[in-house]
């Protein structure tokens, strides 16, 4: 079952405490293949004599239908103290003891936007989360449009909220659908179990089927007509870029053919989903196709090649000292494709604005050098605002071909921007941007405390199983290891990548422990629902941003700093927290912290 008791307001109301009990302990043995602890059992005899003493005392509540622990599918293990169906709304009771806290408030509020978003049957109905304080009688409240009361104003709540208009049916609302959108993780797995992904009204409306369609029509024209085609395919970060191209090679061949390899200079990226996947055929390194082809080695075996994050391909500089190959990733990269037998496709997802290691500095700029000197004719199709880019080139400019929403989930559709707008100092946009963020729960936080931070996520995924959180940090910052963030080289190159984004929370190598950081070189491309930056003294502020660390022979330094700070900023589905440790130089923690108030984010 998805939850754990269901009946009316007034079978609640006369239900015997212990039988509702013995519902909830089947059902958590069922789900959890376990026993609930003392505390889970205290906490459900609290919540039942308080639940049922209010709905005995409004009658009205009658018909009303009542869910105790409702599993949100495939959310791994979220589930609503209470979920009460009216006439006209819903309500979600969340019971708590204690001070309250924001990580309580802010999983209430999450519970009821997911419930409203993602629920079939709660579409068009508005939704009320309830905060209820067993131990704090009187308290009667607001906070951030939760209801906040103590246990002796919940009927008068559930009075308030009206909804005596008769009931909804119950048992038709539960059975109803739940399509919560997908991380990357668990759109890989469903993908390659032939599943069709959640929430697919989302991809349609940011153009991914129509998108998909027309790359799989191309690779057919090319193969029939014998041409050689290269698609660049941009968008912001988290819009579905690294998923069109999972997509695309797995539906290209599907699993018993091989004609299409998804490779990515992402070496985590890879390692996560090689980890998840159990299969290394259809995500590769782009450095083994680096060794595979330099020099004009042997040939893949595919004629379409797809490479993600193309726009921080290496330049020639980089590539004779690092591969001793004396051409630039482009230039292989075109070199190969133009000699593939028959016909060839090269598919590059970029995400503008993220490079981030030495000699990624070039850009897109070297994609069409490279087209330039192909020994074939090469046709280029680009989203518009790239096409000047390619001048002397054959350049067909489509802006499908620019994914503009996030498909993290809706609340992070203006991170990105708001990432942006902060890092170009235009504090006042980001603040009005933090705002709007917040009005869908995207959650913004800021602290001078990283326990505080820890406290928070912890208490905000408290039973959420499959819920991702952790710790990221700017591989440049030198202030975090004497804090006990240890992210400098030796540390973060032992750590097992795959498992940190994808072990289950009990795993000693999940992010989840909160222990080990990963830089922005190891999370770009992937996602958290939550979480913690850990900022560091390579990124100051002084009326404006500026670079703390030189990096040496790199040709901006300061772009890569402020790149590598908007990559750590928009890994997070659900919100971010950044924590402004006190040993920031020449005076820096107040400012940045400041500075993080100003563009929106709230005080932890």
């Amino acid at each position: 079952m998805a939850y754990g008791w269901l009946g009316t307001g007034c079978e609640i109301a006369d239900a015997r405490p212990e039988t509702v009990e013995r519902a909830l302990r089947e059902s958590h043995a069922a789900y959890y293949a376990g026993s609930p602890g003392a505390s889970q059992v205290a906490a459900w005899h609290d919540e039942l004599n308080w639940l049922s003493a209010s709905f005995r005392s409004v009658p009205e509540t009658c018909e009303w239908g009542v869910v105790l622990e409702y599993e949100l599918p495939g959310e791994g293990g979220r589930r609503p103290d209470v979920v009460v169906l009216t006439s006209d709304r819903l309500i979600v009771l969340e019971f708590k003891r204690g001070r309250m806290r924001p990580g309580h408030v802010d999983q209430v509020k999450a519970y009821a936007n997911d419930l409203a978003d993602y629920h079939s049957e709660t579409h068009g109905l508005p939704v009320d989360p309830v905060l209820v304080y067993t131990d704090r009688p009187g308290v009667a409240g607001e906070e951030d449009g939760v209801l906040v009361v103590g246990p002796d104003r919940l009927p008068q709540t559930l009075r308030d909220l009206d909804g005596f208009d008769g009931a909804r049916d119950v048992q038709r609302w539960v059975r109803g659908t739940y399509a919560p959108l997908p991380s990357l993780v668990g759109a890989a797995k469903s993908i390659f179990r032939d599943e069709e992904l959640p929430a697919i009204k989302r991809a349609e409306s940011a153009g991914i089927p129509r998108l998909l369609a027309s790359l799989h029509a191309l690779a057919a024209q090319a193969k029939q007509n014998g041409e050689r085609h290269l698609v660049l395919v941009s968008g912001v970060p988290g819009s579905g870029k690294t998923l069109v191209g999972l997509q695309f090679v797995y539906e290209h061949g599907g699993q018993q053919e091989r004609t299409a390899v998804l490779y990515s200079g992402n070496d985590p990226l890879v390692q996560v989903l090689q980890h998840v996947l159990g299969s290394a055929i259809f995500v590769r390194r782009w450095h083994d196709f680096d060794l595979q082809a330099g020099g004009r080695g042997r040939l893949p075996d595919h004629n379409v090649l797809v490479f993600d994050e193309a726009q921080r391909a290496w330049d020639r500089d980089r590539m004779r000292e690092r591969k001793h190959i004396e051409q630039s990733e482009p230039d292989l990269v075109v070199d190969v494709a133009s000699r593939l037998p028959g016909w060839s496709v090269v598919i590059g997802l970029i995400g503008e604005g993220q490079e981030i290691y030495l000699g990624e500095e070039a850009g897109l700029g070297q994609w069409a050098d490279a087209v330039r000197a192909a020994a074939e004719p090469i046709e280029v199709h680009v989203p518009s605002h790239l096409a000047s880019l390619f001048d002397g080139c054959v350049v067909t400019a489509d802006d499908h071909l620019n994914l503009t929403r996030t498909l993290r989930t809706h609340r992070a559709e203006n991170s990105a921007e708001w990432a942006r707008s902060l890092l170009t100092g235009d504090l006042g946009r980001a603040g009005s941007l933090a705002s709007q963020l917040d009005a869908v729960g995207y959650e913004l936080y800021v602290t001078t405390d990283l326990l505080q931070a820890k406290r928070y996520v912890l208490d905000r995924y408290d039973v959420a199983v499959e819920k991702t959180f952790g710790l990221l940090a700017s591989s440049k910052a030198r202030n975090l290891r004497p804090l006990g963030v240890d992210n400098e080289f030796q540390a973060t190159s032992r750590l097992r990548i795959g498992p940190w984004f994808a072990d289950p929370a009990d795993s000693p190598f999940s992010c989840r422990q909160l222990m080990a950081p990963v830089t922005e070189f190891q999370c770009q491309g992937l996602e958290l629902d939550l979480p913690i930056l850990c900022w560091g003294d390579d990124l100051g502020w002084d009326d404006g941003w500026l670079s703390r660390r030189i990096t040496r022979q790199a040709r901006d330094t300061h772009r890569l700093r402020l790149n590598s700070y908007r990559v750590l900023m928009t890994r997070g589905r659900d919100g971010l927290v950044i924590w402004v440790p006190p040993n920031l130089p020449r005076g820096d923690s107040p400012r940045v912290f400041e500075a993080l108030r100003d563009a929106g984010m709230r005080a932890l």
